[in-house]
């Protein structure tokens, strides 16, 4: 078993980026040396790093080369590392073969992976199905966040009932209390929220968070978290929001105390 290094925190923080979450059990069988273990081994090495064309490209190639459960766990690196580069054709090329893993939290961690490509696509009819079949093979806290990554789909498809369970049940099952504090967030956003900023680099809108943290926090409005959209072109963007209000009145008051003028009161949605 290894677990690969969480990404920075973004929006739904770990969320965005998965492969952090997981330990994966890599086998580095189905050949008949040593070889596909140190090129995996090479290939996770860059991936932790943020290599993600190495890490694809030596995956890549391993997979090809590969049989068995080698084969398979080849499969899921190249398709990580292809959905932080973008690729999400080929991402969801080599995870649905290997969402069907002997090992199953290789396999959780494969349909939570299709889980957030079809997710940031808006198609969260299927993220909900991806979702849903990685919170039945994960475990502790990487099924604490497939739960309440399923429960944000379920927002976002009107299904506030089945949402609340699951993200309530993400709790109980967390005994992180950050991921606690960022899931009752969200349990709490049926309203209005502050929009600071929108950003078309995810480092810029992580930078706004880091500064306005401690702001907020002495405001009493929440942490600040990136929330992943699309604008009318299809352009990926990251906005920067805090805060879930019940009110439009309760956004503006909290908009006084914040100090910040140009922070825009919009509604709650499910992304």
């Amino acid at each position: 078993m290894f677990r690969m290094d969480a990404e920075s925190g973004m929006g739904f923080p770990r969320v965005l980026f998965w492969i952090g979450v997981f330990g994966i059990g890599m086998s580095g069988g189905g050949c008949n040396n040593a070889q596909p273990s140190v090129d995996l081994d090479k290939a996770i090495t860059q991936y932790q790093s943020r290599q993600y064309h190495a890490s694809y490209a030596i995956a890549r190639d391993l997979e090809k080369s590969s049989t068995g459960a080698a084969k398979k766990d080849a499969a899921y690196l190249a398709g990580v590392s292809a959905r932080r580069l973008g690729r999400d054709a080929e991402a969801i090329r080599y995870l649905e073969g290997v969402a069907s893993h002997s090992d199953k939290l290789t396999a959780g961690a494969a349909n939570a992976e299709l889980g957030m490509i079809y997710a940031k696509r808006k198609q969260h009819r299927r993220a909900k199905s991806y979702f849903e079949r990685a919170v039945k093979m994960l475990e502790n806290e990487d099924q604490a966040e497939a739960l309440f990554r399923l429960g944000l789909s379920e927002r976002a498809l009107n299904e506030d009932t089945a949402a609340r369970a699951h993200m309530s049940l993400a709790v109980s099952r967390s005994k992180s209390a950050s991921f606690k504090r960022k899931v009752r967030t969200h349990l709490a956003a049926t309203g209005y929220t502050l929009q600071l900023g929108s950003f078309t680099r995810l480092r810029n809108a992580e930078a706004m968070v880091k500064r306005v943290q401690s702001t907020a926090l002495r405001a009493g409005v929440g942490y600040p978290r990136v929330v992943e959209g699309k604008t009318s072109s299809g352009k990926t963007i990251y906005r920067v929001r805090v805060g879930a209000f019940s009110t439009h009145d309760s956004a503006l008051k909290s908009r006084t105390r914040l100090g910040r003028r140009d922070a825009i009161v919009t509604r709650m949605t499910g992304s």
